[in-house]
């Protein structure tokens, strides 16, 4: 059974992931706010009642509200806060109040994020997969512009936060784009970023050796970077086609954690000290798995779903069919008396028939 798009039937996790950013905002005014003792902690939980309240605080606002408006809403209460706190890092940079600069910067971009997802989301009706698409390229070019600041050894705290901010703010149009394109599943996107954190990981392993042995070591970090940009390049063209569904993203992504923790244990198991093992088994335990469950998967949608049939482009077909018995009738029949004021061209029957199917 399909089920419900009402959030309040399976509200657990929302109202859990609500009285967190709510505990956070809290905490973030005891701290700017310098509150010691009993009201240290009061503010913080008062706030995070506050906000599991807001149903009950403004009922119209929540009116029609979906999965989907929640998921966009904590993504957006999410990034806001990672946002935030590379803005106040960015304007902080290594000052004294740094700190108190981050935490107010992340805490009002989280919630203003949040209520600015809230209120797309009722005009737009983005689908789940385009929030995670959205997400996953926000996180992706965000860690791309920091391996691209690392590389370039300018780590000025200023800097890292400004490039951080633009990476992870560019990510989200560019996830947007992508999403408007195609109609990826949430399970797609998924596969997708698993298959870009493990190719991020195999990166790492494929450089760890070199990072004592050159000069540049600081571009070394561009290879794990664009790997994991090759990973999600890859896994946007394979996954078209498979709409994959939630289960099926969430088993890979699961079964893809515990290969990893199967890799690790065996490492240690090596009792070897390279880290280069441990990062590279894992990952590739990791791979191997991700790539044996997600073709799985994906050929069992395409063959049991018109709608993944029609998205994916068979090669073409042929068959040869013989039928030798077209040359004996023909043969007769031209032989035949009563068919001797016919040319002899009306009795010549196909023997094969070769068809292509595109």
């Amino acid at each position: 059974m399909k089920p419900s798009a009402d959030p309040y039937e399976r509200p657990v996790r929302f109202r859990f992931a609500t009285a967190l950013y709510g505990l956070y905002y809290g905490i973030a005014a005891s701290v700017l706010l310098d509150l010691e003792d009993e009201a240290a902690v009061a503010v913080p939980l008062m706030t995070s009642g506050l906000w599991l309240m807001g149903p009950v605080i403004n009922p119209r606002k929540y009116e029609g509200v979906t999965f989907n408006t929640l998921r966009l809403v904590n993504t957006g209460r999410f990034l806001g806060l990672l946002y935030g706190g590379s803005l106040g890092l960015a304007l902080g940079g290594d000052e004294d109040n740094a700190e108190d600069v981050i935490l107010a910067s992340s805490s009002l971009m989280s919630i203003g994020l949040g209520e600015a997802a809230f209120a797309i989301q009722k005009d737009r009706n983005f689908s789940a997969g385009q929030i995670d698409l959205m997400r996953h390229y926000s996180f992706l070019s965000g860690w791309t512009a920091l391996a691209l600041t690392v590389a370039l050894s300018d780590q000025d705290e200023r800097t890292v936060g400004a490039s951080v901010l633009a990476g992870g703010v560019s990510g989200l149009f560019i996830g947007h784009g992508i999403g408007t394109r195609y109609d990826y599943t949430r399970g797609d996107v998924d596969a997708i970023g698993s298959l870009s954190t493990i190719s991020a990981g195999l990166g790492f392993a494929a450089v760890y050796e070199r990072l004592d042995e050159t000069e540049d070591s600081d571009l070394l970090i561009l290879i794990p970077a664009v790997a994991s940009i090759a990973g999600s390049v890859a896994a946007l063209r394979s996954v078209q086609g498979a709409y994959l569904t939630d289960r099926q993203g969430t088993t890979i992504n699961l079964a893809t954690s515990g290969a990893a923790l199967v890799g690790l244990g065996i490492s240690l198991l090596l009792e070897t000290e390279s880290p280069l093992v441990f990062i590279g088994l894992t990952s590739a335990l990791a791979f191997i798995m991700h790539q044996k469950l997600f073709y799985q998967y994906k050929w069992q949608n395409i063959n049991s779903s018109p709608r993944g049939r029609r998205s994916y482009k068979k090669p073409f077909q042929a068959s040869l069919q013989l039928k030798p018995e077209n040359y004996f009738m023909g043969t007769r029949m031209a032989q035949s008396s009563l068919f001797e004021t016919l040319p002899s061209s009306r009795f010549n029957f196909p023997i094969a028939t070769l068809r292509f199917t595109f």
